[in-house]
C-alpha cells in the first residue's frame, strides 16, 4: 500500500470510497455515491473505519459476505436505492436472508432473528435450570424463570415507601411521580430498583454511585422535587456534587473528567500518559493535543468553513474549536452569567436556552429558535430570509437588520463610540475622524468591540493616555487585537502606513529570542536572524511589495529549526562551532521535522565563519503531492465558474485567473482597477509588461467586480478587499475559498502552465503572465509536445 494512498485514507475517505465503487459501479456519477456514503456513514469516524475496510477488501460489496462493519451493509442499500446494480448486499450468517444485520456471532454478522434464536438455546434458569424463553434478571443479574424471580406484589408502593422512611416529609404523589420518571414507567425497573433499595437503603442518602443509574436520576427527581434529606451522590474519586455519574468503573459510577484520568493510557504518539481522545484506524490511542494534529480528525467546519480540527459535531454539522468556544456574557433569555453566543437576533443566549428546539413557522423543520415573531418560531435560517429580521431604526429611519434595541448597525455603533469617546460634538479632530472611520464598517467595529477588549484602547486613545503611535498600540494589546483598529487609523490618516507582516514578524522575533537562556545562542539567533533572514526578506521585496504571510511563516519555521538544532547539539555536548557532518546526520535520525529546515541556518553559519564545512541537503521534492490538475477537471471547473451564478463573483474571477493564466494567489490579490485598461472594444489586464485581452465572458466579471469595488482615498480600489480597512485579501483566505470549491490553486496552476507553455513560446508567456523568465523556460522544456503528452498520460 503506497503511502499516500494511506494518506487519503485518514484525509479524505469519500474520495477513498467513490474510487472503489467506481470500479464496481461505473455508470454512477461521484455526486451519487457521495450521497450514498454520506447516507451509509454520517459521520467522519464511521466513514474513515469504512475507507480502511474496503481499502483491504473491496470484494465485500459484491460477494454477500456477512463481515465487516455494518456500514458496508448501508452502503450498499444506499447504492441500490440509486440504481446500482453489481453490489451485492450481504447475506445473514445462518439463515442466509438478505435481512438487517445488527447482530455479531464471533466476526459474522446475522440478523436479529437468528440472535434471538441463538441465545434462546443457551437460556437456563439459573435457580431451578428449566430451559427458558423468556426470563427475567433477579437481584444479582441472574436469569430466572417467572417462579424463581423474588416476588415483590407492588414495586410502586414498595419504593414509595422506602423514600417515605427516608423522607417522611415528602408528599406520596410527588414520591410517585419520581419513581415513574426515573423508571420510565417499566415494572422490571421499578423491580430492580426496590431490590437495591432493600439491600441497601443508604442509596438515597448519598451511597448512589454503588448502583443503577436509574436510581442517580430517581434521587436527582427527588431532588428537583424539593426534597431536603435525599442527598445527592458525590463523586467517589474527586468528591465533587452535582456532577452526573455516566460512567461506570470497579462497581462505582464516575464523572467524566475522573473515568478519563482513570482510563488514561499512553499516547502512541507523545508517549504521555493522558486521557484518550480518539484512536487511529489500526486501535491506537492519541491524546488530545496530538488528535487535534492527527488529519483524520480535521473536517470542514460549518461555521467558518476551514478545514481544521473539529471539536464538536451539531445538528447543522462540524464546528472548529474556535466556532465552537463560547464568550462569557450575561443571557438575553435567562439572565444567568454564562458562556453565550450571539445570535442572529442580537441576543446573547447561553448553552441551555440556545439548544431549545422547536418547529420553524415557515421550514418546518425542528431546529433552534433564532427569533419568535406573532406568525411563529423561527430558525436562524428562515430569520435571515424573513422581513422579520429588518426593521426600522428608531434613530434614522432607515429599515436594515437590527443589531440591538432595534437599531440599525450604524446607529448601534455610533451609540457604543459615544460612550467610549463621548459625544460627537465634543470630539476632537482626529478623534472625529477616527469615529467616522470605525462607522465606514459599522458590523466589523461592532463585532470587533465585543470579541476583544478594544473599547479600553478607544478610551485611552480618546483622553490621551495612550499616544497615537504604532509603538503604543504594540504596548497595549497583541497586534490581532488590534488589527481593525489600527486598519482604520491608517485609513483615517492618524498613524502612517506600515508592513504589518513585516512588524508582527520582528516582535515575533525579538520575543523569541529574549526567551533563550544562552547568552551565545541568543547572539547567534539575533545575527541569523538580523543579517540571514530579514536582510534577504527587504531585499525579496523591495520598496513597494508588503511581505506575505507564507515569506514570515518560511522566515519563523528558519528560526525555530536554529533554535532546535541549537539546543540538540547543547544536549549531545557540542556546539555549533564544534558540530561535524556526523552530528547533523546524527540528529536527522532521531526523525526531527525541523532537519530540512535548518539547512539556511547551517548554510549562514558556515559562510559567516560560525561553523565547519557541513551541509544539510536540501528537502527531496515530491510531485505527487501536487500533481497537475486532470484537463477534464479544469474544464470542467472553468465551465462552472464562467456560467454558475451561485458562485461568489470573486471566487469566479480569481478562479479563472488561476485555471486559465496560471496567476498565482499573491498576484491575484494584489490586482486592482489600475490593472484594468477598458475601452469602448475590449477589456485589458496588466499583468505584467504586455496587456491581457479577457475574452467574453470573463471580461464581463471582471468588470462587474471592479464596479463593486470600494476605491480608497489615497489609491485605486482593490479588487479582492479583505477584511480590514484598506488592505487585500489574504492569499491563504482566497485559497482557501477556491479548495471549498474543489479547485486546488497548486495543483490548477501547474496545469494552465503545462497548457500555456504548449502553446506560446516562453518569452510571450514571461511579458504576458508576469513571470521571470527562467521560470518561462523551465516551463516551456516542461510543455514541450513530447513532456506535456508524457505529463498528461502520467496524471490520467
Amino acid at each position: 500500500m503506497a503511502r499516500s494512498e494511506a494518506e487519503t485514507a485518514l484525509t479524505d475517505p469519500p474520495s477513498v470510497i467513490i474510487g472503489i465503487v467506481a470500479d464496481i459501479e461505473p455508470g454512477l456519477s461521484a455526486e451519487t455515491v457521495l450521497d450514498a456514503v454520506r447516507e451509509a456513514a454520517p459521520k467522519r469516524p464511521a466513514c474513515r473505519q469504512l475507507a480502511f475496510v474496503l481499502r483491504e477488501r473491496p470484494e465485500l460489496l459484491t460477494n454477500a459476505e456477512p463481515a465487516g462493519p455494518r456500514g458496508i451493509e448501508r452502503l450498499v442499500v444506499a447504492l441500490q436505492a440509486r440504481g446500482a446494480r453489481n453490489v451485492v448486499r450481504p447475506l445473514c450468517g445462518d439463515c442466509h436472508q438478505p435481512k438487517r444485520l445488527t447482530q455479531l456471532n464471533g466476526d459474522i454478522r446475522i440478523c436479529t432473528a437468528c440472535e434471538s434464536k441463538r441465545r434462546k438455546a443457551d437460556r437456563h434458569c439459573e435457580g431451578c435450570g428449566t430451559s427458558l424463553t423468556y426470563y427475567f434478571r433477579g437481584p444479582a443479574g441472574e436469569m430466572l424463570c417467572r417462579d424463581c424471580l423474588p416476588d415483590i406484589p407492588d414495586p410502586l408502593l414498595r419504593l414509595q415507601e422506602m423514600i417515605a422512611s427516608a423522607d417522611p416529609g415528602l408528599d406520596a404523589a410527588v414520591a410517585r411521580q419520581a419513581v415513574e420518571v426515573a423508571a420510565r414507567g417499566r415494572t422490571a425497573t421499578m423491580r430492580r430498583m426496590a431490590w437495591e433499595l432493600a439491600e441497601q437503603p443508604g442509596l438515597l442518602l448519598g451511597d448512589g454511585v454503588h448502583r443503577s443509574p436509574r436510581l442517580l436520576v430517581l434521587v436527582d427527581e427527588l431532588r428537583k422535587a424539593g426534597s431536603e434529606l435525599i442527598a445527592p451522590p458525590r463523586c467517589p474519586q474527586c468528591g465533587r456534587i452535582g456532577v452526573a455519574l455516566r460512567y461506570p468503573l470497579d462497581g462505582r459510577r464516575l464523572c467524566g473528567s475522573c473515568y478519563n484520568h482513570a482510563k488514561a493510557e499512553p499516547c502512541s504518539r507523545c508517549q504521555r500518559t493522558l486521557p484518550v481522545a480518539t484512536r487511529t484506524a489500526d486501535g491506537r490511542p492519541l491524546c488530545r493535543p496530538c488528535s487535534k494534529q492527527d488529519p483524520s480528525t480535521h473536517d470542514q467546519c460549518v461555521d467558518c468553513g476551514r478545514v481544521r480540527w473539529i471539536s464538536r459535531h451539531t445538528a447543522e454539522g462540524p464546528l472548529c474549536d474556535t466556532c465552537a468556544k463560547p464568550l462569557t456574557a450575561v443571557c438575553a433569555l435567562c439572565g444567568q452569567t454564562r458562556p453565550c453566543h450571539l445570535s442572529s437576533a442580537g441576543q446573547r443566549r447561553c448553552r441551555p436556552c440556545s439548544q431549545h428546539r422547536e418547529a420553524c413557522s415557515v421550514c418546518r423543520q425542528v431546529r433552534r429558535v433564532t427569533a419568535r415573531t406573532p406568525d411563529g418560531p423561527l430558525c436562524e435560517r428562515c430569520y435571515d430570509n424573513s422581513e422579520a429580521s429588518f426593521k426600522t431604526c428608531p434613530d434614522c429611519g432607515t429599515v436594515d437588520r437590527s443589531w440591538h434595541f432595534s437599531l440599525c448597525p450604524k446607529c448601534a455603533a455610533t451609540r457604543q463610540l459615544a460612550k467610549i469617546l463621548g459625544p460627537a460634538d465634543q470630539l476632537t479632530a482626529d478623534m472625529g475622524r477616527l469615529m467616522a472611520s470605525l462607522l465606514a464598517k459599522p458590523r466589523a467595529t461592532l463585532h470587533w468591540l465585543e470579541m476583544s477588549a478594544g473599547a479600553d484602547v478607544l478610551q485611552e486613545l480618546a483622553s490621551g493616555a495612550c499616544p497615537m503611535t504604532h509603538e503604543a498600540l504594540d504596548a497595549r494589546l497583541p497586534s490581532k487585537a488590534l488589527r481593525h483598529l489600527r486598519a482604520r487609523l491608517v485609513v483615517a490618516r492618524l498613524l502612517p502606513a506600515r508592513d504589518e507582516n513585516l512588524a508582527e514578524l520582528e516582535r515575533w522575533l525579538d520575543s523569541t529570542i529574549k526567551a533563550l537562556t544562552d547568552d551565545d545562542d541568543r547572539k547567534l539567533i539575533r545575527s541569523f536572524a538580523t543579517w540571514g533572514q530579514l536582510a534577504r526578506l527587504r531585499r525579496q521585496i523591495g520598496r513597494d511589495r508588503p511581505v506575505t504571510p507564507a515569506q514570515t511563516a518560511t522566515v519563523r519555521r528558519n528560526v525555530r529549526s536554529a533554535i532546535t538544532l541549537l539546543a540538540w547539539l547543547h544536549d549531545s555536548g557540542a556546539t555549533l562551532a564544534t558540530c561535524t557532518q556526523a552530528h547533523l546526520n546524527d540528529w536527522a535520525l532521531t526523525g526531527k521535522k525541523d532537519w530540512y529546515s535548518a539547512r539556511t541556518m547551517v548554510g549562514w553559519a558556515v559562510n559567516a565563519g560560525h561553523a565547519r564545512r557541513v551541509e544539510v541537503p536540501r528537502r527531496p521534492r515530491n510531485d505527487a503531492v501536487s500533481p497537475p490538475l486532470d484537463a477534464d477537471e479544469r474544464w470542467k471547473a472553468t465551465r462552472r465558474l464562467l456560467h454558475d451564478d451561485a458562485v461568489d463573483l470573486r471566487d469566479r474571477v480569481a478562479g479563472l485567473l488561476l485555471l486559465l493564466y496560471a496567476q498565482p494567489m499573491t498576484a491575484i490579490v494584489r490586482l486592482n482597477t489600475d490593472h484594468l485598461v477598458v475601452t469602448a472594444d475590449a477589456t485589458n489586464l496588466v499583468l505584467a509588461e504586455l496587456p491581457l485581452h479577457l475574452p467574453d465572458p470573463l471580461d464581463s466579471l471582471v468588470n462587474q467586480l471592479a464596479s463593486q469595488s470600494t476605491p480608497l482615498r489615497d489609491g485605486p480600489a482593490w479588487l479582492f478587499p479583505g477584511a480590514l480597512a484598506g488592505r487585500h485579501m489574504s492569499s491563504t483566505t482566497l485559497g482557501v475559498r477556491l479548495r471549498n470549491l474543489g479547485i486546488g490553486p497548486r495543483r490548477g496552476r501547474n496545469a494552465a502552465l503545462l497548457d500555456l507553455c504548449a502553446q506560446l513560446p516562453s518569452a510571450v508567456i514571461a511579458r504576458l503572465l508576469g513571470m521571470s523568465p527562467g521560470t518561462a523556460d523551465r516551463w516551456a522544456g516542461a510543455g514541450r509536445r513530447g513532456s506535456y503528452a508524457a505529463a498528461v498520460s502520467r496524471r490520467t
